[in-house]
């Protein structure tokens, strides 16, 4: 289960609270800095034998660098792992976030290492030189680096430290101690000065292993005439099981034990304090003051005349109003891919260049709704790869970014114009977040607008079999209609590639002609793909064994876990809809099919059916209804055994014998 605690650390305040304190030693695992003979004999992980690879220590440390320029943070992470498996080979490929504004950025450097293999039983190291590393860029502040720890087999163990410098106070390095694979040891150690106070959060362990805060004993520090010295935290945890049931699930940062930091004061040696942490309105206050938010939203009004002149909106409703003004948007403006909740470029650099992050986009968006009379304004989110926003702690890093928000007849409607091919409030399914933050200014509490699917998503399949007996072969006349974020995905996967849509589709090693696509550019119909599947089939035991809805359904159980303590994240509301019908030709009579199935509860809705007509037609009806977004972890046992249910009903064969 989820639990939270929350603490300020700075040279003050040193606060030992609930941890247990002395109970556990630190001491560092056995052959730190080498490689054991022990370690590279392993060959699985007591603790858990699945294991594809194991942490056997995760040491992080994070302090303040005096120089000529003022305080850098300084975080340096050693790392050991040992390989079990082929499997385990993805845990070698190594990536190190860095921040970056402007010309600024924070610098990783001294990166060093060594992989150790068993060769003859003899212990053989190769140094780690990452001469082909790389450059990913996430976000405009956000870039990668990654590498692949070279001569990696099955049973080598390798060790990595590298430092990052950072001038980039606010971003005192958060500490994962969980990850998909177990961890044998983790420490993280802070070294903090008294100029700048922290607030942290513990995520997902109620107490640690072991907890430590003292004040350095050596020749105080100097810094503009004031003396200090350096309070140390020690944060370990040992033996920390794998994370691993990722299926249905927002983000596995919203799980996984860790320690989250915000800068929360500065202190000035001549005394002055600055607060970083607000409450809720004051943050709202400050990114409606924000130059690269609220200015460029106010600003962006300045364009909207010219442009909401040519739509003469004056006889329509409002969320006629709304939608054309959505669509011009989408039509005219083009997001570069970039997930973020501040702009990078003025309002008239967005309006000349006509493409922009998201920020810039639904800002504009925003600005063009309130200028044509409607109740509108932004909305800051945590996208589902970001992590969920934790409402107790007002915190800007929740944020990544920024939708539009229109009040009409007292309903909320969220929008967002990076996608042409999405409809009216159609939010990118990866805006579904469980909720977001109205910026508006307010003198009570402020509002938190739920982000859900307020409609399901449906693919619809219909199968026309009949037999072709030149070619010992079935031919099924397939018609797949979709709704929703289900048609979206489909028309993005048509627009890339045909063979995205044969993939999404299942039929791409299938034997297929005829696919065709309707109202691929009718955003309000169902997205249409007609095909023709062939299914051989062999009569020579006097059997023939047909699957009715041939490929289309699910054959695999993403629920595996014995049981599951966080909930089961669906994304939105899933419908799925089957109908064969099966022509039973000459010669042949149905010798079996599946019994009919009905269930029905809060959860779920599953339907079986079959009917074999007078003109030896047989039709198969089928349908499940995932009827949730989201459900509770107590429903996580009723769901996996619906799911075998549908899994081995729904692909259970047709039987015809031969007469």
């Amino acid at each position: 289960m989820y639990h939270s605690n929350h603490y300020v650390i700075s040279l003050f305040v040193l606060f030992t609270g609930l941890f247990t304190n002395g109970l556990y030693s630190q001491e560092t695992p056995e052959c730190f800095g080498n490689a054991c003979y022990d370690e590279l004999k392993m060959t699985s992980y007591p603790k858990d034998l699945s294991a594809e690879a194991v942490v056997l220590y995760d040491i992080g440390e994070s302090r303040f660098d005096l120089t000529n320029d003022g305080f850098e943070l300084i975080y340096e992470r050693r790392t050991k792992v040992k390989i079990l498996s082929k499997a385990g080979f993805k845990y070698a490929e190594i990536e190190i976030p860095f921040y970056k504004d402007g010309s600024r950025a924070e610098i990783i450097k001294e990166i060093s290492g060594k992989v150790y293999n068993l060769v003859n039983d003899q212990i053989q190291s190769t140094a780690i030189d990452p001469k082909n590393k790389y450059v990913e860029v996430e976000s405009e502040h956000w870039s990668v680096m990654k590498f692949a720890i070279p001569d990696v087999k099955e049973g080598s163990v390798f060790e990595i430290r590298y430092i990052v410098t950072s001038p980039f106070l606010f971003n005192l390095r958060n500490w994962e101690f969980q990850t998909s694979i177990p961890v044998v040891y983790s420490r993280y150690t802070t070294k903090m000065i008294p100029f700048y106070e922290y607030f942290y959060i513990l995520q997902g362990a109620s107490k640690l292993d072991y907890f430590q805060s003292y004040e350095e004993s050596n020749l105080p520090k100097r810094y503009f005439g004031a003396d200090y010295h350096d309070v140390v935290y020690i944060f370990l945890l040992k033996n920390i099981p794998a994370f691993r049931d990722e299926s249905f699930i927002t983000s596995y940062h919203d799980y996984i034990i860790k320690l989250d930091f915000q800068l929360a004061a500065v202190h000035q040696p001549n005394g002055t304090n600055i607060k970083i942490m607000s409450t809720w309105p004051q943050l709202i206050e400050d990114f409606l003051k924000e130059d690269s938010f609220g200015k460029y939203y106010k600003s962006s009004e300045g364009y909207s005349k010219s442009i909401l002149d040519t739509l003469k909106l004056a006889d329509h409703s409002a969320i006629e109003k709304a939608t054309i003004i959505n669509r011009i948007v989408k039509s005219n403006f083009n997001w570069n891919g970039r997930k973020e909740k501040l702009t990078s470029q003025s309002a008239k650099e967005f309006q000349r260049s006509k493409t922009g992050n998201s920020a810039e986009i639904n800002l504009f968006l925003t600005a063009l709704l309130k200028s044509a009379g409607l109740d509108a304004n932004p909305v800051l989110i945590s996208t589902r790869d970001h992590g969920k926003i934790k409402t107790d702690y007002p915190f800007q890093h929740f944020f990544n970014y920024v939708l539009a928000s229109v009040l009409i007849d007292s309903n909320y409607y969220l929008l967002d114009a990076t996608d042409p091919m999405s409809q009216f409030a159609e939010i990118p399914s990866f805006c579904f977040n469980d909720k977001g933050l109205l910026i508006k200014k307010t003198k009570g509490d402020p509002t938190w607008l739920k982000l859900v699917s307020t409609f399901p998503s449906s693919i619809n399949y219909e199968l026309d079999w009949t037999f072709d007996a030149s070619q010992d072969s079935l031919i099924a006349k397939t018609k797949v209609a979709s709704t929703g974020y289900d048609a979206l995905d489909l028309r993005k996967s048509y627009a890339k590639d045909i063979q995205e849509l044969k993939k999404d589709l299942n039929v791409e090693s299938q034997q297929l002609s005829n696919l065709k696509v309707e109202n691929n550019n009718e955003l309000d119909n169902p997205f249409i793909v007609t095909i023709d599947l062939m299914q051989e089939y062999d009569e020579s035991s006097g059997k023939v064994l047909i699957a009715p809805f041939s490929d289309f359904v699910m054959n695999d159980n993403p629920f595996k876990m014995a049981s599951r303590t966080y909930p089961i994240d669906f994304t939105y509301q899933k419908e799925r809809t089957y109908k064969a019908t099966l022509r039973i030709p000459q010669g042949f009579k149905l010798f079996s099919k599946p019994e009919d199935l009905t269930i029905n509860n809060k959860d779920i809705l599953i339907n079986y059916s079959s009917q074999l007509m007078e003109d030896k037609h047989l039709i198969i009806n089928a349908k499940y209804v995932i009827k949730n977004d989201i459900y509770n972890s107590s429903s996580y046992s009723s769901l996996k055994t619906a799911f075998n249910l549908i899994i081995n009903r729904f692909n259970e064969e047709v039987i015809l014998q031969k007469l």
